[in-house]
């Protein structure tokens, strides 16, 4: 097919590649490569898989009685762990751009668990917000039912009263709240490119052969940002942790901390820090959790 003068086609492999191109990204022969990048990012998925396995024993911890703000970091830790999880599943089956979309999640989740770390009456305007979102849903809701949904009314009714465009808040508001503002517009910003269907998100799955200028769909998983992606996951899953241990005053965080450094070390291999964040990630021990029980806590600078 010709578009322009340029020749498109769909890249292939041979009989098997057409095959795996029907298929897409569920194709059973996709098992081998993800057998293959586990083994080529074997370091890292092994500290990925130690950071969710101390992320979910952090969950024996008892909280007894809980307050509104633990009980808000709880249900957004939660959050925080299933995309953490969804990402390396992502990535193992070279789903860039999704991957990327599922690190948005977290680092959404990172953010509040942090502003709430930072006051914890933050968790009472996270509240607010939402239900100042839950009130616009329903006023668009009440128009597409043109206002014939009596209960609807009631609901829309109660939470105009209760809150207004003021309460809103959005994630820049939330991230700045945490501390985290770098982060924000360095990491986050950019991972909002793939959360839309942007040209610069489908391009991944668009490639020009410069011989015969012709235009490929790239429907192979690809794993050329895989240490980016793996590294943003592990990052922002720490931070959430920390945030979480904070909020709850769990004690002894000395696993953590442990954590974060074979962090630390491993995303020195990488030659592409030279920000701010990363290079505050980079630094041995610059973990800050508030003492609870008796650990002692680092006396370094805070990554935020």
């Amino acid at each position: 097919m010709k578009s322009g003068g340029v020749k498109i086609a769909h890249a292939s492999e041979g009989a098997a590649g057409k095959r795996r191109a029907d298929q897409g990204f569920l194709s059973v022969k996709l098992r081998g490569w993800t057998t293959d990048f586990r083994k080529k990012f074997a370091p890292w998925i092994k500290l990925y898989k130690k950071i969710n396995g101390f992320g979910y024993s952090v969950l024996r911890n008892p909280l007894v009685p809980a307050n509104t703000s633990q009980i808000l970091a709880w249900t957004l830790y939660l959050r925080a762990l299933s995309s953490y999880q969804a990402a390396l599943l992502l990535a193992e089956r070279g789903l860039d751009a999704e991957c990327k979309t599922v690190l948005r999640s977290l680092a959404e989740a990172a953010f509040a668990l942090g502003a709430i770390e930072k006051d914890q009456r933050f968790a009472a305007r996270l509240l607010k917000s939402n239900e100042y979102e839950v009130l616009q849903w329903m006023k668009k809701w009440n128009e597409v039912n043109r206002g014939q949904d009596k209960a609807l009314q009631d609901k829309i009714a109660f939470l105009a009263a209760r809150v207004s465009k003021k309460h809103k808040l959005g994630v820049r508001q939330i991230a700045d709240s945490a501390g985290m503002l770098n982060v924000y517009h360095v990491q986050y910003s950019r991972l909002c490119m793939f959360g839309h269907p942007t040209p610069h998100s489908l391009a991944l799955r668009m490639r020009r052969e410069e011989q015969t200028q012709m235009i490929e769909t790239n429907l192979h998983p690809t794993a050329n940002q895989a240490h980016d992606n793996l590294r943003l996951g592990m990052m922002f899953q720490i931070f959430a942790i920390k945030s979480f241990f904070n909020i709850c005053q769990f004690p002894n965080p000395k696993r953590l901390i442990d954590l974060h450094e074979q962090f630390s070390d491993l995303i020195s291999t990488l030659p592409i820090f030279d920000l701010k964040t990363s290079a505050m990630l980079k630094q041995r021990g610059s973990l800050t959790i508030v003492k609870h029980g008796d650990v002692s806590r680092p006396r370094d600078e805070a990554v935020d």
